[in-house]
């Protein structure tokens, strides 16, 4: 798989990680952030899907892996989160395929 979730099974937020591979395919840790601002753009325009991608300061000491941040709202539906699920791996799978090829 291309992404990881590094996200408490409890938390609403969930945090969609690329791989190692793939950080490392996109050449920098700027770069593997553009390419999730791509993902998560694509989400809204195409899905009116709201994701964000986290910003972290130079001055912290830990930055975890880039990622997708998500908050599965409590009005979100069960039989809608098969939607989501699919329009995210969609987005993912259309901007991060080169990367793979």
């Amino acid at each position: 798989s291309s992404k990881e979730s590094s996200s408490s099974a409890e938390s609403p937020v969930l945090h969609l990680q690329l791989t190692p591979t793939l950080v490392a395919a996109a050449g920098s840790r700027k770069a593997a952030d553009m390419l999730l601002q791509r993902v998560a753009d694509r989400l809204l325009a195409r899905h009116g899907l709201l994701i964000a991608v986290p910003r972290y300061s130079a001055l912290d000491l830990v930055v975890p892996a880039p990622s997708l941040k998500l908050y599965v709202h409590a009005g979100l539906s069960a039989d809608k989160l098969p939607q989501v699920v699919q329009a995210i791996k969609e987005s993912a799978k259309h901007v991060l395929q080169p990367l793979i090829d």
